[in-house]
């Protein structure tokens, strides 16, 4: 245990750096597993010293758990490494500079190209709740300003990503089975760009063509898009209630 410790007590700078929730106590028990292994695998005829042995899968399974659960996502160990320590250099820099160290500076420190240095950066900050309080407010969250329509009622995040998809869903089905211009007609008519619905005439008058001609356009992209299999993918987001209830209008 001694051994676990002492290994452990290396790696609580990244941990810290990291802004990890775990505790020394978690790396000594990840520690542990690694000894475990250790025991497993030890094989006296070979000449070598069970401390020498154990240290490799202690420290292998220490690493392995804080590039497992140090994130809410988790990076790839490479990315996770050079992360950590991206930000142990950083913190080094800003107290050795008196100022925040410049990309090409700390490029230049860890030895990369700023291309592999942009990739990692991207990820420097963690995961945050929904639920977490905004700076300089009492009760505000991110919640409270995510997915808000001009009503001023919220989306619950469940709802938010489910819109989102349709939208995608939508957009692509629009783009890969009709022409522009009848993409075109679709979303100013039935207002999918702004929740806008423009009527026919103000339609024939950005279209340049007759409002026939851009019904009979509707009707047959309508009859195109019915026919596509890959429009199943809406079925899920659907109310089906509320279609069994207005059969007739919604035909």
């Amino acid at each position: 245990m001694r051994l676990i410790v002492a290994i452990v007590r290396r790696f609580m700078p990244q941990v810290a750096a990291t802004g990890s929730a775990m505790s020394m106590e978690d790396l000594v028990q990840e520690g542990s597993l690694g000894l475990l292994k250790a025991v497993s695998r030890f094989d006296p005829e070979r000449g070598l010293r069970f401390s020498t042995m154990a240290t490799w899968w202690v420290r292998a399974a220490v690493q392995r758990a804080i590039a497992d659960k140090a994130r809410t996502i988790r990076l790839p160990a490479a990315k996770f490494r050079l992360l950590a320590k991206a930000k142990v250099k950083h913190a080094e820099l800003q107290h050795r500079l008196d100022r925040p160290p410049e990309v090409e500076e700390l490029a230049a420190e860890l030895q990369v190209s700023l291309q592999v240095l942009d990739g990692v950066l991207r990820h420097w900050a963690l995961p945050c709740s929904l639920q977490t309080p905004l700076p300089g407010t009492e009760s505000t969250t991110l919640l409270d300003l995510h997915g808000k329509f001009a009503t001023g009622q919220a989306l619950a995040p469940v709802e938010s990503v489910e819109v989102g998809l349709v939208r995608a869903a939508l957009e692509r089905q629009l783009e890969e089975t009709l022409t522009p211009l009848e993409a075109q007609v679709l979303r100013l008519r039935h207002g999918l760009d702004d929740g806008d619905c423009l009527s026919w005439t103000q339609i024939a008058e950005r279209c340049n063509l007759p409002e026939r001609k851009l019904q009979t356009l509707q009707t047959r992209s309508l009859r195109r898009l019915r026919k596509t299999h890959t429009l199943n993918q809406l079925h899920d987001h659907c109310n089906h209630a509320a279609w069994e209830r207005e059969p007739f209008q919604r035909r």
